[in-house]
């Protein structure tokens, strides 16, 4: 990836704030904004479980 820095000028975690885990407005006020201008991936349907090869 090749991300560029970006700078927050209006953000909400709606779902974050209903669920308590981030104030209104907490947003506005994040550490790092790293952007990616598209991002490649492959999404295998139907999903399913893969066994874990850890432990």
């Amino acid at each position: 990836m090749q991300t560029t820095v970006g700078s927050v000028q209006s953000a909400r975690f709606d779902l974050l704030t209903e669920l308590g885990l981030a104030e209104p407005g907490e947003a506005l006020h994040a550490h790092s904004v790293l952007m990616q201008h598209q991002t490649e991936f492959t999404i295998y349907l139907p999903p399913h479980r893969v066994k874990s090869t850890m432990g």
